[in-house]
């Protein structure tokens, strides 16, 4: 035993055993950290109603070699099964060079408790080229789409909140977003009224101060070197957002059930207000600078 222990080798493993929902999500996040350059599906033995388990070996940049638990089944209708299917469509979609592996019960229980040797480990760096099973197979007509594919495997990863392209001033409101979405959002654009507002001396509110702030004849901000379409497309975007999002969820309680992903891309749609305003130049000021 000591002697299997010596030959050991430490793995990164993500993912959970059986918890294809965990595993789903660790496939996920790591395409959206790393490259996966190749992905070989790691097979157990059929038991007695022909079932099987399954996990994955990654070749990963930068990280290296990868494990991801066997949360994955075959040879049943269910979670495990489908999760394998939408998982091998997903990295097939983002082209992922797959491979399958057949073991037998003793690897595969090493596999699975993280007790890999050496010997286990040239196994499997091998298993690219050994052509002993073929994953396609696995992956459910419905989920043969690649575009779709691509799409059902993202709803499953955790999205990262992107600070090197958040405007300064919210970036404590980006901090606090996953504890408190509505809250930050609210704030968001309470924040980007004030802002207006000081530098317009405008009193008016939402929608219509934007409108007043950035529309008409000769509203008080504009951008420079822009011709009148491209500057009236940026002014409506403040009037807009504020119509379609602002409006509502200011005399609205948080609607149940709001997704991270919707409630994500309205933040970024928030942050790309901040962004606009501040490009924008005082009109007056301009209209000196021109005479």
């Amino acid at each position: 035993m000591s002697e299997i222990m010596d030959r050991q080798v430490s793995l990164p493993y993500h993912g959970a055993d059986r918890g294809t929902s965990d595993s789903i999500r660790a496939i996920a996040s790591l395409l959206q950290a790393s490259e996966i350059e190749r992905a070989l599906l790691v097979t157990s033995p059929a038991d007695s109603d022909g079932n099987r388990s399954h996990g994955f070996f990654l070749w990963t940049t930068p990280e290296g070699y990868v494990v991801v638990m066997p949360g994955f089944s075959s040879g049943y209708g269910g979670e495990g099964p489908t999760g394998l299917s939408l998982t091998l469509a997903g990295l097939r979609a983002h082209d992922v060079e797959l491979g399958e592996l057949q073991v037998d019960g003793q690897f595969f229980g090493r596999f699975r408790r993280g007790l890999l040797t050496a010997e286990d480990l040239d196994v499997l760096i091998d298993g690219r080229r050994i052509r002993n099973g073929y994953p396609y197979d696995y992956i459910m007509e419905h989920h043969r789409e690649r575009g779709e594919a691509s799409a059902l495997i993202w709803r499953e990863a955790s999205i990262p909140m992107p600070f090197g392209l958040i405007d300064p001033r919210l970036f404590d409101l980006a901090k606090s977003f996953r504890t408190d979405p509505d809250r930050s959002l609210v704030s968001a654009y309470r924040r980007i009224e004030d802002i207006v507002r000081s530098r317009t001396g405008l009193e008016e509110f939402g929608s219509k101060l934007m409108s007043a702030a950035f529309l008409g004849k000769s509203p008080p901000l504009t951008w420079n070197g822009m011709a009148t379409a491209e500057v009236q497309g940026r002014a409506q975007r403040f009037v807009s957002a504020f119509m379609a999002y602002r409006n509502p969820r200011a005399h609205k309680e948080p609607e149940f059930g709001e997704s991270e992903r919707e409630l994500f891309r309205e933040f970024l749609a928030a942050n790309e207000l901040f962004v606009l305003e501040a490009s924008s130049v005082d009109a007056n000021v301009q209209t000196e600078r021109e005479k």
